[in-house]
């Protein structure tokens, strides 16, 4: 007999796999190809859903997200978790190294919209162009370094652990789900209690009095309970 804990589990991927097939089965109405949708975190908290294209452009990928209120928002809507939706293609080589689309949209921002077309407060066309022009984040671009740009800053991009595995020296390797590879150290990430679970912030924001610098090391910050436990990363690439 199974457990009450992979009952749970068990619950959670299916109500995420049952917006995948309602998002895909959505799509074919108004796309002769169609990408592939699948479940990459799912638990008690949070739902990670990736939406892989096999090679398409940052503007037409934008059309694939029509179909997500009244697929995904309504499947998850008033369901308590948190996560995201990812929109990605594979890598592409450029003349500054591997790049790539990693879009992400948050499954409270979906249910949002979701629910303001349901309510009558706008049409279907009104609640894709809220959903496009609020909620939109990018997560890991380039392969080989943190900015896509040298003009870049990261600022805040909000994402989960996916993975950790010990590292050398003491360290621990961390994947996230904004399509990061971090290291960090044991010791900070035991102090933190860095798990695949619950929302954590990756930043290059950093405090000193009252300035506030947007270019500083980056940092993964655990939320909980009110409280904030940062822990120095360092980048090693795109996943």
């Amino acid at each position: 007999m199974p457990d009450s804990l992979e009952i749970s589990c068990l619950h959670h991927g299916l109500l995420a796999e049952s917006a995948c097939a309602r998002y895909i089965t959505a799509l074919r109405k108004r796309h002769t190809e169609t990408p592939f949708c699948s479940v990459m975190l799912a638990n008690d908290q949070t739902i990670y859903i990736a939406i892989d294209f096999r090679n398409i452009s940052t503007s037409a990928l934008t059309d694939y997200t029509f179909e997500l209120p009244a697929t995904v928002g309504k499947t998850l809507d008033n369901s308590g978790y948190d996560g995201q939706v990812i929109l990605r293609t594979p890598w592409s080589e450029y003349a500054r190294g591997p790049m790539r689309v990693y879009m992400t949209l948050p499954l409270k921002g979906i249910e949002f919209a979701f629910e303001e077309r349901q309510s009558g407060l706008r049409d279907d066309l009104e609640t894709w162009s809220l959903l496009k022009s609020n909620f939109f984040e990018n997560g890991q671009l380039a392969k080989g370094r943190l900015f896509n740009d040298e003009k870049d800053k990261l600022r805040t991009r909000n994402a989960s652990v996916l993975r950790y595995l010990p590292g050398p020296s003491d360290t621990v390797t961390l994947d996230t789900t904004d399509g990061a590879e971090w290291l960090v150290s044991r010791g900070d990430f035991d102090r933190c209690k860095l798990s695949v679970e619950g929302e954590i912030q990756v930043s290059t924001e950093s405090a000193s009095g009252n300035t506030v610098r947007h270019a500083g090391p980056p940092t993964i910050t655990k939320q909980k309970n009110g409280a904030s436990c940062a822990v120095p990363a360092s980048f090693i690439q795109g996943w």
